[in-house]
């Protein structure tokens, strides 16, 4: 993960940026264990979408 790059990225808080947090702290902030973030970059919009759609598709969500 970078920091003002220009490509989206997704991480998951709970395991990264929160990792060292206790859980029920985390809870308490909104911050669960499905929780994904999302930082979109200056990819095109339809190319974004169709990653996603592929993604969950891949993974059945």
């Amino acid at each position: 993960m970078t920091l003002g790059g220009y490509r989206t990225t997704v991480s998951h808080p709970a395991t990264s940026s929160h990792y060292d947090m206790p859980r029920d702290e985390r809870l308490k902030l909104g911050i669960s264990d499905g929780l994904l973030r999302v930082s979109v970059g200056i990819e095109n919009i339809n190319d974004l979408i169709e990653d996603f759609k592929n993604a969950l598709t891949v993974y059945d969500v």
